[in-house]
């Protein structure tokens, strides 16, 4: 991938991703989340407050600096993901199709257990572009230790899920994670078996296995630490390029940082003014928050295949 330049973008909010969670209540006790120790307040994000917020975001589909620079509409993507289970949120599907009306691109992350067959074909019906579907092992035992689900009850609804999207152009990504190191690893035999499963879905792509990643700022671990170019003027992409949401409205540094909210960067059912206060200063290196010094987070594939997939087109 070519060098990222971002000196020239003439704002700090030109995000190609929007990562909103619907609601932290999750039917999953993964291993390696904060969720299950998270002291905030559990709830479901406001229907209407989302949908005046996703309103106003219209306008920045026409100036997001990316869409002007590869000549496209396609950002931001609003992914619905978060710490808990967007699956869970009472009114998800009505979302869904509110935000596939504005003109977004749709990414659903989710465990897979509520993937019944209603909500694929509606999901497929709406043209949901992304579907991320954790599904880390298919040995029964470790995949129950690591995220406290039956694979007997998962299993199906992915499998259905990966047949009806074959006909489809989605991105259809499954996560795998390994089992911590005092858990019960998995045998190559283990490993074939999961290869030979997504043989049949040649669509799908497999991230991982991959070492266990607490998305916490006291207990960031085993992944490599990633330097983003400073020729770029920008220190830190996933601060620059996403924007990520709390079901409170509050905006949230970072991914790693939805456990705690630890900086207030303020509430976009409130406002929306990202140019000022702290998110400016934590750009500009004026604050460093706590989370940032210890930063173990991975490498950004996602804006590698944007720019391989439009080039780099200069205006």
């Amino acid at each position: 991938m070519k060098n990222i330049q971002c000196v020239n973008i003439p704002d700090k909010y030109a995000p190609y991703t929007i990562e909103i969670e619907l609601t932290n209540y999750c039917n999953a006790h993964c291993v390696f989340c904060p969720n299950n120790c998270s002291k905030r307040e559990r709830g479901f994000i406001d229907k209407q407050k989302l949908y005046d917020f996703l309103d106003k975001q219209k306008a920045i589909k026409v100036n997001n600096w990316f869409n002007k620079k590869f000549k496209t509409l396609d950002f931001p993507k609003v992914v619905y993901a978060g710490l808990g289970e967007p699956l869970l949120h009472p009114d998800f599907l009505e979302i869904v199709k509110y935000t596939k009306k504005l003109g977004f691109q749709v990414e659903i992350v989710t465990n897979g257990l509520l993937l019944n067959k209603k909500i694929v074909d509606k999901l497929i019906e709406l043209k949901v572009d992304s579907l991320a579907i954790s599904l880390h092992s298919m040995n029964e035992e470790i995949y129950n230790k690591i995220t406290g689900l039956s694979l007997n009850n998962v299993l199906p609804n992915v499998t259905y899920a990966l047949e009806k999207y074959k006909k489809t152009n989605a991105k259809i990504q499954l996560w795998r994670i390994k089992p911590l190191s005092n858990m019960k690893q998995e045998t190559k035999k283990d490993e074939e078996i999961y290869k030979e499963y997504v043989k049949e879905y040649p669509n799908v792509i497999v991230l991982g296995p991959s070492e266990p990643w607490e998305r916490d700022m006291n207990n960031l671990t085993s992944c490599n630490l990633v330097n983003d170019d400073p020729s770029s003027g920008i220190w830190c992409r996933k601060l620059y390029y996403t924007l990520n949401i709390a079901y409170t409205g509050e905006i949230v540094m970072c991914c790693n940082d939805f456990n705690r909210i630890s900086v207030n960067m303020g509430n976009i059912f409130e406002s929306v003014n990202l140019s000022e206060t702290v998110r400016e200063k934590i750009l500009n290196k004026q604050f460093i928050p706590e989370i940032c010094k210890k930063c173990r987070r991975w490498k950004d594939n996602e804006l590698e295949e944007i720019f391989e997939k439009y080039g780099d087109k200069n205006e």
